[in-house]
């Protein structure tokens, strides 16, 4: 009996569909689903896009996530996609490795430091900030 309700029930929402109750309809309800629960923020695809829009150059963007976690990797993606054709890398690496790592990297072939739930080193703190999780350091063009 009661699978036959459970059945009934679900059927019909299956064949009517959620009336828009999931998504917020737009251009990046996915995206946005997504990137407000990972970056704890409103529209977070359009702030991902207008941030992204101010890196595009021919040098690299550098992001950086902690080791082995599956919500960075999906954010690196969905960035990617954003800022398509704007070459990035992933760099998995822990906080205390953090600081030597920048220092290896050749800052005239870097646009920016992307980093998702790590401390930016002090250096970068006037970064932009797209929500608590993600900040954005911008790097000077070579002269």
């Amino acid at each position: 009996m009661l699978l036959s309700i459970f059945v009934a029930i679900g059927g019909r929402e299956v064949w009517t569909g959620s009336g828009g109750k999931f998504l917020v309809p737009g251009p990046y309800a996915s995206t946005d689903a997504y990137l407000a629960a990972l970056l704890n923020v409103p529209n977070a695809s359009e702030r991902c896009l207008e941030v992204m829009s101010k890196l595009y150059s021919k040098r690299t963007v550098f992001y950086f996530c902690p080791p082995r976690e599956p919500r960075g990797d999906f954010v690196y993606g969905v960035l990617s996609y954003l800022s398509w054709p704007q070459d990035m890398r992933k760099v998995e690496i822990g906080q205390a490795e953090l600081a030597d790592k920048l220092g290896s990297i050749d800052r005239s072939s870097a646009s920016a430091f992307i980093f998702f739930e790590l401390q930016s080193p002090s250096e970068f703190s006037r970064g932009l900030h797209v929500g608590p999780n993600l900040s954005v350091a911008l790097l000077q063009a070579p002269q």
